[in-house]
């Protein structure tokens, strides 16, 4: 439907934005078909992403980068803490064990 002499055009009430956004998320939730996801899989994620509040969602993406950066430096300290290690001294057993199951 057309907005009127302000030239804006909307797909059922959607800004065109809105609606790119929307066609081009769907397309990528489509695309995890060739991962092995089922059509209930995709449908489950597309009703949690539809109901659940953007601000939430925004909050969750950023706590999860968050993770992601803090496992990485961590990852690469351990690296550099064994690289530059010669033997085990000051290291107990239990703390070996520990940082090997987690």
């Amino acid at each position: 439907s057309s907005k009127g002499s302000g030239g804006g055009v909307s797909q059922g009430g959607l800004s065109p934005a809105r609606w790119r956004l929307l066609s081009h998320f769907s397309e990528a939730l489509e695309s995890q078909r060739e991962l092995g996801f089922e059509q209930s899989d995709i449908d489950d994620l597309r009703r949690l992403i539809a109901e659940t509040n953007v601000t939430l969602l925004g909050i969750t993406m950023l706590a999860s980068t968050l993770h992601l950066l803090f496992e990485f430096l961590t990852f690469k300290s351990d690296i550099d803490f064994w690289k530059g290690n010669k033997d085990l001294t000051g290291l107990s057993v239990r703390g070996l064990f520990m940082d090997f199951i987690s």
